[in-house]
């Protein structure tokens, strides 16, 4: 958790760790953006499930941020792409 957002109500700290998972991808810091992402991820899924808006939106920075990862060289950003595409379907 970063130091910054302890203490915040979960589902304002998945709002922030979103945004903040994609600021991260546009600077091409991919290992956080995938950290903060999973995390939000993580946080509207059990908050609200799969077809919370919040939840399909985290998937969908998941997968703009693997992209971009693979692009870069990633082998592994390739499969991890592919497996976010599916779970979205």
């Amino acid at each position: 958790v970063d130091p910054g957002l302890d203490g915040l109500e979960p589902l304002r700290r998945a709002h922030l760790q979103l945004d903040l998972g994609r600021i991260r991808t546009m600077t091409a810091d991919y290992p956080d953006a995938e950290r903060l992402l999973l995390a939000a991820h993580g946080a509207f899924a059990d908050g609200f499930g799969g077809g919370y808006d919040l939840t399909r939106q985290s998937v969908t920075e998941l997968i703009t941020m693997y992209d971009a990862w693979a692009k870069a060289g990633s082998a592994a950003a390739v499969t991890a792409a592919r497996e976010w595409r599916a779970r979205r379907s």
